[in-house]
């Protein structure tokens, strides 16, 4: 097999291997100044047929085998390609992440300062409803005065007063002359009490109209967070998943 390749070469060249024969045969000879100018012209010669060898060789190599060389270039240098195309992915995803992080935490925040809103809103209308119940009431104490009984006129005189009809009330209404109340503080009563009443009814509704609104709020506030934020997670580990 050495044989028939070392007979190839020398078909396809035989000026080098002439080269190589003077060589040998220089070798075995003495050396002597004489000697060196050939050897000069030897070497130079040697390095042209070298040269025109390796031209040669270059423009005997097929496009097929050019092909498979740069094909397994190309195939040695896809794995190098591809792990720095999935390291900026990485690198891509580790920054999606970082800025859905911050995105989260920031609607955290501001659902959060939300419900305190709510929270404070609803105390404060609270406090208002109170305040101006309890100012209804003070303005209805001055609007309908109480008398004591020691106010009442004594005698056998002034237990039968004479009524007469008070002109700025009803006909129902009746006053005595001396300034004291007679039918009208039962009158009186009766209205307040259930005036009263009614603003405490007015009063509780409004309440519990009021609590049960904020606690509405705050639900749908908390599954509305909750549900952005399992989409975004849920957005994440997909893109996650389809770059592994």
């Amino acid at each position: 097999m050495l044989e028939q390749r070392v007979g190839d070469a020398q078909a396809k060249s035989p000026e080098l291997f002439e080269v190589i024969q003077r060589l040998e045969a220089m070798e075995m000879k003495s050396v002597g100044p004489d000697s060196k100018p050939d050897m000069s012209m030897l070497m130079s010669h040697l390095e042209a047929l070298c040269a025109s060898c390796r031209d040669q060789a270059l423009q005997a190599a097929s496009h097929t085998d050019a092909s498979e060389i740069r094909s397994r270039v190309e195939e040695m240098a896809s794995p190098i390609v591809s792990d720095e195309k999935t390291c900026v992915a990485i690198e891509r995803l580790q920054m999606d992440v970082a800025r859905l992080s911050r995105d989260l935490a920031e609607e955290r925040k501001e659902r959060f300062s939300a419900l305190a809103e709510v929270g404070r809103l609803t105390e404060d209308v609270a406090k208002a409803g109170a305040a101006s119940i309890e100012r209804v009431e003070r303005r209805l104490a001055k609007m309908i005065p109480r008398h004591d009984d020691s106010d009442a006129p004594q005698g056998g005189a002034a237990q039968f007063p004479e009524r007469t009809l008070h002109k700025d009330v009803p006909p129902v209404v009746w006053r005595n002359r001396d300034g004291s109340n007679g039918d009208t503080d039962d009158l009186r009563d009766a209205l307040g009490s259930s005036l009263a009443v009614c603003i405490r009814e007015v009063d509780a509704e409004l309440r519990m109209e009021l609590a049960g609104r904020a606690n509405s709020i705050s639900v749908q506030l908390r599954a509305e967070l909750r549900s952005e934020i399992a989409s975004r997670i849920a957005a994440a580990e997909h893109r996650l998943a389809s770059i592994e």
